[in-house]
């Protein structure tokens, strides 16, 4: 029977980007000897005789070619296999931003990787918040927005070779928002101390409290500054809902 090679599939690489995955036969006699039997590697990566498929792709698309595989017995045995490697030109790698508070200036980076840069950013459909902006050279989102809601919008983003990749973005904006993305991790019997931060309302008359779940054992939230600190006991992941009240608008967010 012939050899059997592995992955069924290939991970999809990415343009100027360090590619590399080991390919794998078995049901033979190593050693394995690898080639290229058919078709063509994207320009800038090659098969080595051990079936390290790996390199810098130079240029994207789809590309299909057949690797073979011999090995070492006699009479040999061989395998063969049809992939298709698919390298993006260049590929949005954040995958959500965050809300805004309304009548408060905000600020969110878009990333890219891939492809030849500078980029060029673009919204192509839907519409940012009232008074936010988008720099189309840097991917820098922001401005001060003044209207309540939830706006979907879809970003693209071109390389200078002239690929391009789409992804689409949701910004609610709301009277009062609580803007801290996450936690830091703790440590069992060591002391622990982190202000939850909000935007919008009015900030003097914030009240913060836990609406579900709980705290890990040793640590408590300040209601006034937001603050969790103490010294945890028990290690874990303990996931919680934050509550942030001004006396007229609320925001909640989960967080571990």
């Amino acid at each position: 029977p012939p050899l059997t090679i592995a992955p069924d599939t290939l991970p999809d690489g990415l343009k100027n980007t360090s590619y590399g995955q080991q390919l794998v036969a078995t049901g033979g006699t190593p050693p394995y000897q690898w080639e290229v039997e058919s078709g063509s590697l994207p320009a800038g990566m090659a098969l080595s005789q051990d079936g390290f498929l790996g390199g810098t792709p130079s240029e994207s698309g789809d590309f299909t070619f057949t690797v073979k595989v011999t090995d070492a017995s006699t009479p040999q045995r061989k395998g063969t296999k049809t992939y298709t490697l698919h390298v993006a030109g260049v590929r949005i790698v954040t995958d959500a931003l965050p809300d805004a508070a309304n009548g408060v200036y905000y600020s969110a980076q878009l990333q890219a990787e891939g492809g030849t840069t500078p980029y060029t950013w673009s919204v192509t459909d839907g519409s940012l918040p009232p008074g936010l902006n988008l720099d189309g050279g840097t991917g820098q989102i922001d401005g001060t927005p003044n209207s309540n809601g939830d706006f979907t919008f879809t970003v693209q983003v071109q390389e200078q070779g002239g690929a391009s990749d789409q992804r689409q973005f949701s910004i609610q904006v709301k009277a009062l928002v609580i803007t801290t993305a996450s936690l830091p991790d703790g440590c069992v019997d060591a002391t622990y101390s982190f202000t939850l931060q909000g935007a919008g309302g009015d900030p003097s008359n914030y009240a913060w409290s836990i609406a579900g779940g709980s705290l890990p054992n040793g640590l408590s939230l300040d209601s006034a500054s937001g603050e969790i600190s103490g010294t945890p006991t028990q290690e874990g992941d303990f996931d919680f809902i934050v509550e942030l009240d001004d006396g007229q608008y609320t925001d909640t967010k989960a967080f571990t």
